[in-house]
């Protein structure tokens, strides 16, 4: 199965969503794509996984994690992103990876709580 990402840019953010499944063999191809949305609208970015069919796992997530530090995703500031409460734990793992690597990623199950702390 593959994905789509949708982007939407609003006054203090950029939401990017993805639609389908996360390319794990290929992350680069996605990241690639995000790093070009964000280079047309340079704001905090809001990423909504919520639509995001795929399964999560550990090595994936480090692998995911070391292609996001190979792409400088330092540069891009705070990043929100979205999920759904049922990968709460295998994104506390994602989170404390990147953490852990200098990146600003932080996991949220509201909008409301993710805009807060990516906003403020």
């Amino acid at each position: 199965m593959g994905y789509e990402l949708k982007s939407k840019s609003f006054e203090s953010y950029l939401l990017i969503e993805i639609i389908g499944e996360w390319p794990v063999r290929n992350a680069d191809k996605i990241i690639e794509e995000i790093l070009k949305l964000h280079t047309k609208n340079p704001l905090p970015i809001l990423f909504d996984l919520r639509n995001d069919s795929s399964i999560p796992s550990i090595i994936g997530d480090y692998n995911d994690v070391a292609a996001f530090v190979n792409a400088k995703f330092h540069s891009l500031g705070k990043i929100a992103v979205l999920d759904k409460k049922e990968r709460k734990e295998a994104n506390e793992n994602f989170e404390l990876f990147a953490t852990n690597r200098g990146l600003q990623f932080r996991f949220f199950y509201t909008k409301k709580d993710a805009l807060k702390w990516l906003i403020d």
